[in-house]
This record gives C-alpha cells, sequence and structure tokens, in this order.
C-alpha cells in the first residue's frame, strides 16, 4: 500500500516539473468580411499570447487557391505575455476563396503556434439585373431598360454601364447602383429574337456583364408583283409571282391574293373588271394563266394584295388578226379568230385543169363573227386557194355548179354601207315618203276626204294605246327614252307602208317595273340620273335596231313591232330582241347596284295582222292591231313572272327548231277558253345545230 503511493506521489511530481519547464503560446485572429471586391482593403487583428520570453519569428501570410502571400514576417523576443499585429492588405487582385494563416516559429523555424481564418472571397465581380417595359416590340417602338449595378461585397456602383444592341452601343450613367435609358428602334429592324448586352467596369478594375432578351414582330411593310413580260400575244403564258416583304426587307412565307383583271364594257359607258384570275399564292410562288383566242387587245392589270396592302402592273396584250376558212359544200364560212377587228380583202383561185380564176373578197368581221359566202362557178370540181397572208387555206375537189364564177356574199347587211346604189335609193325612198306626207296634209287643210278604206280609226289606236299604258311614267324618263328612239322608225320605214296597209307584224310587249327608285336618285343627283337611263335606253334601242324594230314608250311598258321593214322571220327577231333587253336589264343593275336601284322586265310575244296607221310629225310608226295581236301579247306579258319571256303556241310551233323553251300551265283567255304558253329558256338562245340557219334567215 505505502509501496503504490509513494509511485503515484513520484508520477505526479514529474509532470509538474515538465509543465513548469513548458512554453505557454496562443494566437487568435480577427474574422475577415465573407467578401472583398478590387480597391477594398482587407483588414484584421492578430494577437500572439506568450507564458515565458520567446525567441523567433511571426508569420502572417493570405492563402489563395494553393498558393501564398507573405503579408508579415518579423522576428522577435517577447518579453510581455503578449502582442498585436493590425494587418491592412489592399485587395488589387482577385484571387477567389482565401484565408488568413498566423504562426510563431522558433529560430529553427518551427512553428510553435498557428491559427487560420474561414474561408472568405477575393473578386472583381459586379452584378447587374436589367429589365425591359415588354417581351415583344414592334418596328420603332421605344425600348426602355432600367436595373442595378452591386457589387459582390454589396456596395451599389457609380460610373458608366455600356448597352449594346445589333452592333450598335449606348452609354449611361449609374448613380447609387441605378439606370435607366430608353431608345427608339430602327423602322427596317430585323424580325426574331434580340440580345441586348450590359456591360460595366469601375477604375478598381471591377467588371459585370449581363444580357436582356426581346423580340420583334415580323411586320409587312411591302409588296411587289412580277411578270415573266409586259407584252403578250394570244396562246401565251403570263407568270405571276408576288412577293411580301417585311419590314427588313425580308421575304415572307404569307399567302397573297392574285388576281388578273380585264376591263369590260358592260353598256356603253358602264365599264366593270372581269376577273380572269383569282388565287391564293405563297409570296416568291408563281401562278400562270394563259390568254386564249378570245383575249382582247390592250391593257390587263395583275394585282397583288395582303391586308391593307396592294399593287398593280399593267401589261399589255398585243393585237392579233387571224381568221379561219370552213368549207362545206359550196359555201365558205370566214370566222375571225383573232382579238381585232378582220378587214382586209382576201383571194379566193378556182382552179380547174389548167385554168385558174381569182376572185376577191373584202372582209369586215367583228372578234368572233363568222361571213358565210356561197361559191359558184361553171359545173365542176375545183381546188380552191384561198390567200390571206399568214392564214391561207387549200380545199380540194371542192363541186360548184353556177353559170359563172361568183362569190356571193350571205351577209348583205355587211356590204350595205358600201352599196351606193342602194343608198341613193334609199334617199330616193325617203324623199318621197316627205312628199307624199306633205301632200297628203295639205289635203286634210283643204277638206279633201279620203275613200273608206284609207280612213284611220284614231280613236281605235288611242284605245290601244291606252289598254298598253300601265300608267303614267316620269316625264323625265320619257324623254330620255325618246332621245333614242325618235329617229329610229324614220330611218327604216319603207313607202308601201304608209296609210292604211296592212301588214303581219310581231310585237314584242316589255314590262320595265322599279323606275320609283330613282325618283330617289334623281333628287340627289339628276346629271347622274340621266346619264344612267340615258345609256341604259340607248343599249336597248341599239339592239332593237339590230333586229330590225320600231319601238315606242307607253307608260312602263316597251312595245316592239317587227318586220316593219320585210323580214323573213320577225318572230325569231322578236325573241332575240326580248332576251337581248332581258340581258341588258341584268347587267346594268349589277353596275349600278350600289345606287340602291334595280329594274326588272317581263315580256310577252305574238304575231298577227296591224295596220299602219300614220307617221306624225316626230316620225314614229302608228299601228292599229287586227284581232287580239297586242292584246294577246299583253295578256302574256301579265302572266309572266318577272325576267320570264312567254310566246304562244303558235309561234313556238315555227320556232321550236332553233329556240329553246318549255311549256308551263294554260293561258286562260275566257273562264273555258285557253291557249298552251311557252316559256322561253335562257340557256341556249338557239339550237348549236341550227345557228348559222337563223343567223342567215335574220339578214335577209
Amino acid at each position: 500500500m505505502n509501496m503504490k503511493k509513494k509511485i503515484i506521489f513520484s508520477f505526479i511530481l514529474v509532470l509538474l516539473i515538465l509543465l513548469l519547464n513548458t512554453v505557454q503560446a496562443s494566437v487568435s485572429i480577427s474574422e475577415p468580411k465573407g467578401t472583398y471586391n478590387l480597391g477594398d482593403s482587407l483588414d484584421t487583428e492578430i494577437v500572439f499570447s506568450y507564458s515565458e520570453q520567446i525567441h523567433g519569428f511571426l508569420r502572417i501570410t493570405l492563402a489563395c487557391g494553393g498558393g501564398e502571400n507573405l503579408v508579415y514576417f518579423s522576428p522577435t523576443i517577447i518579453e510581455s505575455s503578449h502582442k498585436s499585429v493590425d494587418i491592412s492588405y489592399p485587395v488589387s487582385k482577385a484571387l477567389g476563396s482565401c484565408h488568413i494563416s498566423a504562426s510563431i516559429e522558433d529560430e529553427k523555424n518551427n512553428k510553435l503556434e498557428e491559427e487560420k481564418t474561414i474561408n472568405f472571397l477575393l473578386t472583381d465581380k459586379i452584378d447587374i439585373d436589367a429589365s425591359i417595359n415588354k417581351e415583344e416590340f414592334e418596328p420603332s417602338d421605344t425600348l426602355e431598360i432600367e436595373g442595378e449595378a452591386i457589387k459582390a461585397n454589396g456596395e451599389k456602383v457609380n460610373g458608366i454601364i455600356e448597352i449594346l444592341i445589333d452592333d450598335n452601343e449606348y452609354t449611361t450613367s449609374v448613380s447609387k447602383g441605378k439606370f435607366s435609358y430608353g431608345l427608339e428602334l430602327a423602322e427596317n429592324i430585323l424580325p426574331g429574337p434580340h440580345n441586348i448586352i450590359l456591360k460595366i467596369e469601375d477604375i478598381k478594375g471591377n467588371k459585370g456583364n449581363n444580357s436582356v432578351i426581346f423580340k420583334i414582330k415580323q411586320i409587312p411593310t411591302s409588296l411587289t408583283v412580277e411578270t415573266n413580260n409586259n407584252e403578250f400575244i394570244l396562246d401565251e403564258i403570263l407568270i405571276i409571282t408576288p412577293k411580301l416583304f417585311d419590314q427588313a426587307q425580308q421575304v415572307m412565307s404569307e399567302n397573297i391574293n392574285v388576281r388578273l383583271l380585264s376591263k369590260e364594257t358592260v353598256i356603253l359607258f358602264l365599264s366593270k373588271d372581269r376577273v380572269l384570275l383569282e388565287e391564293s399564292v405563297q409570296s416568291s410562288n408563281e401562278t400562270m394563266y394563259r390568254f386564249t383566242e378570245d383575249a382582247p387587245p390592250g391593257e390587263y392589270i395583275v394585282e397583288a394584295s395582303f391586308d391593307n396592302l396592294k399593287i398593280e402592273k399593267t401589261i399589255l396584250v398585243l393585237e392579233f388578226e387571224k381568221v379561219e376558212f370552213k368549207m362545206e359544200n359550196n359555201t365558205l364560212a370566214v370566222t375571225n379568230i383573232g382579238n381585232v377587228p378582220y378587214k382586209k380583202s382576201i383571194e379566193v383561185m378556182f382552179k380547174i385543169q389548167e385554168q385558174v380564176i381569182r376572185e376577191s373578197i373584202d372582209l369586215d368581221l367583228e372578234v368572233g363573227e363568222t361571213q358565210v359566202f356561197e361559191l359558184e362557178a361553171p359545173k365542176g370540181t375545183y381546188d380552191l386557194d384561198i390567200n390571206a397572208g399568214e392564214d391561207s387555206m387549200k380545199f380540194s375537189n371542192v363541186p360548184l355548179t353556177g353559170n359563172v364564177v361568183a362569190t356571193i356574199d350571205l351577209n348583205p347587211e355587211k356590204n350595205i354601207v358600201n352599196n351606193w346604189a342602194l343608198w341613193l335609193f334609199i334617199a330616193i325612198v325617203i324623199i318621197l315618203v316627205i312628199f307624199l306626207y306633205f301632200k297628203n296634209k295639205k289635203k286634210r287643210k283643204y277638206g279633201i276626204k279620203k275613200k273608206e278604206t284609207e280612213r284611220i280609226d284614231t280613236k281605235a289606236i288611242e284605245r290601244e294605246h291606252r289598254m298598253i299604258s300601265a300608267g303614267a311614267v316620269d316625264k323625265d324618263i320619257k324623254k330620255i327614252f325618246n332621245k333614242h328612239t325618235g329617229k329610229l322608225a324614220a330611218q327604216t320605214i319603207m313607202p308601201s307602208l304608209v296609210y292604211g296597209t296592212k301588214q303581219q307584224i310581231s310585237v314584242l310587249l316589255i314590262s320595265i317595273s322599279g323606275f320609283e327608285k330613282f325618283a330617289v336618285l334623281k333628287k340627289k343627283d339628276l346629271q347622274k340620273f340621266n346619264k344612267v337611263l340615258d345609256r341604259y335606253f340607248e343599249a336597248i334601242t341599239q339592239k332593237i335596231k339590230v333586229h330590225q324594230g320600231v319601238v315606242d314608250l307607253y307608260g312602263s311598258n316597251l312595245v316592239v313591232f317587227f318586220n316593219v321593214v320585210k323580214q323573213y322571220r320577225h318572230d325569231i327577231a322578236a325573241i332575240k330582241t326580248a332576251k337581248d333587253i332581258r340581258k341588258i336589264t341584268e347587267v346594268f343593275n349589277e353596275a349600278v347596284k350600289n345606287l340602291d336601284v334595280e329594274l326588272r322586265v317581263k315580256a310577252g310575244i305574238n304575231t298577227g295582222l296591224a295596220t299602219v296607221s300614220s307617221i306624225g310629225a316626230d316620225k314614229a310608226v302608228k299601228y292599229t292591231s287586227i284581232g287580239n295581236t297586242i292584246t294577246l301579247a299583253k295578256a302574256l306579258k301579265n302572266k309572266a313572272l318577272e325576267n320570264e319571256i312567254l310566246i304562244p303556241e303558235k309561234i313556238y310551233e315555227h320556232v321550236s327548231n332553233v329556240i329553246n323553251a318549255k311549256r308551263i300551265m294554260p293561258l286562260y283567255l275566257t273562264g273555258t277558253k285557253a291557249i298552251n304558253i311557252y316559256s322561253v329558256k335562257d340557256n341556249g338562245d338557239v339550237k348549236e345545230r341550227h345557228r348559222w340557219y337563223v343567223d342567215r334567215a335574220l339578214r335577209r
């Protein structure tokens, strides 16, 4: 027991001796901030504590990224119990993550004590936070950008910030960390995403950058239309290429509306755009159109449009003269298949055995018109050479008969203008008519009575006129109508029709309704009122003249007589006139629909005997019908629907081989008596296989 106590006591005594002989030392360092920027001062205090006097060294280092920078090193003899060292280290490099190490070393550089700080950051970074007023812009919009610039140590920046947009550089000041800038975007700025680059650097070398993305809308700003040529002839192909461009003149891929237009006259003074082509074409793609043989010469408009953008280009279709020849038995048909009137002479060579006889033919053909000639020659089989420049043609083994070689024009009205003898005859007839008129007037003045058979039943005429009148019509409308019809009869009347002559006629009675709507137009614009109706009636009377009719206006009814001048098929002429007037009215309504007016027609046609009663001072022909010629026409007109033409069965039986018509419900003339009637169809005016026959008949 005593032995154990001695051992323990001896151990404690040795330990105390060792502790008394050991130097006691310690190092403490004040903790630095977490982040330092360039230009900052790294300040810290290091305290060394000792238990006794030490001969050695004090070492302070800055350790960053595996390397060390010596901050402080000094040999020292410390007699006091502690020593304090203040360190102020200017940050001049961005060294990254660092710490400070302080140690006490003896004379042999053995570290007696060492202390390290926690890691801190030495950086040159400036953080930029920026925003813009919206994400998507249009050209010429104002872009506004604002934001903050803060150093990594939390201090606010003062300085200049650079703003780069599409290689354009702008600058603005930064005050207390804040900045803002606005600019107007260019008109031709590229569509799509754009990058705003922000850069800043202070005088200490701290710097930062950031970027903001914005978008620019693609706005269509211009339109072009290209064609493969500016001038065309028939059968050539027009290639149209539309292109749509954005604000930066880049081609867009949108669809463009493309139209090809030509001017089409509808009623003399009125014209409208005829749409030949209308397609939706992708920008830079092509569309094509072939100019067919019926394309008239002149200017055509190529139009391209997209939203509110529109562009037009004028191209030209050149005049093209061409005729086509067809031979059937001994009849030569010449058709103008060009796009301009054909007014030339052609030569026909009759060849038989070794004989050659030449005949010249003068042609006067409108576009699409056919002129027919009957060829005669002494009986035999001939080879025919037709010389018409590039359109020449040969026909072989054509059998002909006749006494002499001749070409007989089956379209006599074409030649009437060139027949001076006929014109002289017409002049003599007109003079004779005027002479008889004044002679008769003189006889009536001195009380000379005519024979009973020559007396004119004027009361009957008045009854007929009152019967077909549908009420009063605007006097201005009547005046406009009379301007075109006053001389129509006088130009064609024949002496044999005057005073009591009985004549087989066709009468066309047309009701025109809708004039009441023109009252508003008349009050609003009298000049336009006169112009519109003037051209309407002019177009109608021109068609009546073509079919050799005599016309007058009673109330709102047109009354047209045919066979005043001898006509071979005056019933067909009446039907064709009614259809022409119906077509003119339809086109007229389409042309003036913006005026909020509309005319409607319905027609009845009949044939029968009538008596020519007089030619008044206004040179108008008056008739007294025999039987119910006009009465039945009026009944048919009254039964007709709008835009319908009705004819009785007796006419249909004569024209059924050439006119398309449909039988409808009978017309009751009395409670028990009815007749079959027919409605003339709009499609197929004349049956195709009989067209040449009808045209020839109407020209006799």
